[in-house]
C-alpha cells in the first residue's frame, strides 16, 4: 500500500452490497484500500478496531444495532464516515451524529453520483491532512 492510499473498513449486513461497493472502489477508486469487510456491527466494531482506517463505509439498519450504535459504542475514535444506505430519511440523524463530534466528516451516499462526490471529497480531505502533517516540525 502506497502513502497515498486510503485506508477503508466496509460494514453492512447485506454481503450482495459489500460485493458490490469493493468492486466499485476496485474500479473506480484505486487509491482506496478495502482492509476488513463486516457483515454486523459487533464484526464491524472488530474490524475497525484491528485495523484502524480512514474511512468507514456503514451501512445504518442491521440487525442486532444500527450504524449509529457502531459510533456511539466506537467513542472518540477518529475516523470518516460514509453512510451508505437507501434510506434518506436518516439524513437528519445522520447531521446531528455528526454535530456531537465524531472525528470525521459523515457523508450520506444513496446512490452512485453521491458516492463518487463523498469519496472526491474525502479523498481530498484525507491526502491534504497526510501531506500537512508530514511539513509540520517536529
Amino acid at each position: 500500500m502506497s502513502s497515498s492510499q486510503i485506508t477503508c473498513v466496509l460494514v453492512d449486513d447485506e454481503e450482495n452490497a459489500t460485493k458490490v461497493m469493493s468492486k466499485f472502489l476496485e474500479s473506480y477508486c484505486p487509491n482506496v484500500d478495502v482492509l476488513a469487510i463486516a457483515h454486523n456491527m459487533e464484526n464491524g466494531i472488530k474490524a475497525i478496531e484491528e485495523n484502524n482506517p480512514q474511512l468507514v463505509f456503514l451501512d445504518i439498519e442491521m440487525p442486532n444495532g444500527t450504524g449509529f450504535d457502531l459510533l456511539e459504542r466506537m467513542g472518540d475514535k477518529r475516523f470518516h464516515v460514509v453512510f451508505v444506505t437507501a434510506y434518506d430519511h436518516y439524513a437528519i440523524q445522520a447531521i446531528k451524529n455528526q454535530a456531537i463530534g465524531r472525528g470525521g466528516e459523515m457523508l450520506l451516499a444513496m446512490q452512485r453520483c453521491h458516492l463518487f462526490t463523498a469519496l472526491f471529497f474525502l479523498t481530498n480531505k484525507i491526502t491534504l491532512s497526510a501531506i500537512l502533517s508530514s511539513c509540520a516540525p517536529s
